[in-house]
């Protein structure tokens, strides 16, 4: 019989003493959007558009040129001799070649300052959101592309956003 109650008190203890008393707050947060609509990352991209616009006017306007050239030493194919003729379309051939390096290059390079640009911001938002996390005893934050489905009411982005705003004026390169 004591075995008996000894067992129905273990089971009683057991299944009605499986509530946790601690509570681990996970929320969610939406860095892309803090990276497009923060004043900072808003500047960043804008000087990196406005760069980016200025190099391809530039190269199009070569392209125009160099694509001109071709036209006038086609046109002259039978007016000049063979040696001048091949001359300048190993001169043009050279051009363009010249020509798709530097856009590459160009390219790579704006290409290469918005990684950094968005590495740099990053870092800078990080101890933000480790603050955050602190003072809200936040256990774990998950960036938004990661989850299928969540309450509205865990997403955390806006309230960062505003103290990203406050606090980071301008992104170094």
């Amino acid at each position: 019989m004591k075995l008996f109650s000894y067992l129905a008190l273990f089971f009683f203890i057991t299944v009605f003493s499986t509530n946790s008393y601690s509570e681990q707050k996970i929320v969610y947060l939406d860095m892309d959007k803090i990276l497009s609509n923060s004043t900072a990352g808003i500047n960043a991209t804008k000087s990196l558009e406005s760069q980016f616009k200025k190099k391809t006017t530039e190269f199009n306007k070569i392209s125009k040129k160099l694509k001109e050239d071709e036209a006038k030493i086609i046109s002259q194919k039978n007016i000049i001799s063979k040696d001048e003729y091949l001359k300048k379309i190993n001169n043009l051939r050279n051009q363009v070649k010249e020509y798709r390096k530097n856009r590459k290059t160009t390219f790579d390079k704006i290409t290469n300052q918005r990684l950094t640009l968005s590495r740099n911001f990053i870092d800078l938002i990080n101890p933000i959101i480790s603050d955050y996390a602190l003072q809200n005893s936040i256990s774990l934050i998950i960036q938004k592309k990661n989850i299928l489905v969540g309450k509205s009411e865990l997403d955390i982005t806006e309230k960062i956003l505003l103290i990203v705003n406050k606090k980071i004026i301008k992104i170094k390169n």
